[in-house]
């Protein structure tokens, strides 16, 4: 009888550890299966989560001989994720140093009152380009925003006129083209070329202040010539496998200019260093809107240079951790009228 018992035991036992193993193998299963886009790990004994982490390489444990190696590489890149966010979280706990509160002058504040609004196309432009505007209004930009059915809207954005014996007549037509097309926003610092960082940040605050829910703001100087679809299929494209980025044509390693005489010069004072950090060229540039949002908040925080494609896309990019990348389709071309 006692060996009917223990053998009826060990019996019991086995079926339930087989069970056991049965159930833990379906819960693996279920979880390979519908995982979420996310890992979890434990850093100076907080919990951090850490998303987009690519598990797909990596397989079941017995089927890998680096097993340790790709976990100590997977641990890494989570490890380098809590370094960015602690990077970001720290430049946007400093205080406020460029503030941007020039008064509007004119302001479409409810253009985007619609939740509907997805795509913003935001151009910037100077007082006096009235046919410029035109161009651009009755082009491929303005054909599809008419034909969006609402969820998309085009902008320009303007200063004020320089003081010239014209300005109270440029101010005057653009006035009368505001309330013809109420598409312009004019912020109140004079329009000139060393300004343009001001015109800049005006396109990403105004975004974020009245056109948060948007979901990209693609931007095109108004003077090229872009195809709209192509440019917001790249958008979706780069958004399914990166939350934050920017779309544009990329320099790298290129030089400041130290010629006083040039255009472009750029003082030690303002940019001490030998090489500019790598930034998109101005004519076209596309983000989400958490990467507006993100650039705007740096803007304010870090110290400024003029040239507005190198401080917002380069500078302030850099310090946010926020990429740039190239896209085939994503591409303009200058007018030739």
């Amino acid at each position: 009888n006692k060996t009917y018992s223990v053998s009826t035991m060990t019996l019991k036992c086995l079926i339930a550890c087989v069970l056991t193993i049965f159930g833990l193998a379906n819960i693996v299963l279920l979880f390979l299966t519908f995982r979420p886009n996310f890992v979890t790990v434990r850093h100076n004994n907080e919990i951090v989560m850490t998303d987009r982490i690519d598990l797909e390489s990596s397989g079941p444990a017995h089927e890998s001989e680096n097993s340790i190696e790709e976990l100590q590489q997977l641990y890494n890149k989570s490890q380098n994720q809590i370094n960015i966010q602690k990077k970001v979280i720290s430049l946007l706990s400093q205080p406020v140093v460029n503030n941007h509160n020039f008064n509007y002058i004119h302001n479409p504040s409810s253009a985007c009152a619609s939740e509907k609004v997805d795509i913003l196309f935001v151009t910037p432009s100077v007082p006096n380009n009235f046919k410029y505007r035109l161009k651009v209004r009755n082009g491929s930009r303005g054909d599809y925003v008419k034909n969006s059915n609402g969820r998309s809207k085009l902008l320009f954005f303007l200063g004020e006129a320089k003081d010239t014996d014209l300005k109270s007549r440029i101010q005057q037509k653009v006035s009368e083209e505001f309330s013809k097309y109420g598409d312009v926003i004019q912020d109140g610092f004079v329009d000139i070329y060393g300004n343009l960082r001001f015109k800049a940040v005006s396109m990403l605050k105004w975004a974020v202040t009245f056109c948060p829910h948007a979901k990209y703001v693609i931007r095109t100087d108004d003077d090229v010539a872009v195809d709209p679809p192509k440019l917001v299929s790249a958008m979706e494209r780069k958004s399914a496998i990166s939350d934050n980025f920017i779309l544009g044509r990329k320099a790298e390693k290129w030089t400041p200019i130290r010629n006083k005489e040039s255009k472009y010069f750029l003082s030690e004072d303002e940019y001490p260093y030998s090489t500019l950090p790598p930034f998109a060229l101005g004519g076209l540039l596309g983000y989400p809107m958490s990467t507006v949002k993100l650039l705007y908040q740096a803007a304010l925080r870090v110290k400024p240079i003029w040239l507005d494609d190198v401080y917002i896309t380069g500078v302030c990019a850099d310090k946010v951790n926020v990429p740039l990348f190239d896209d085939p389709d994503f591409e303009f071309q200058h007018w030739s009228w």
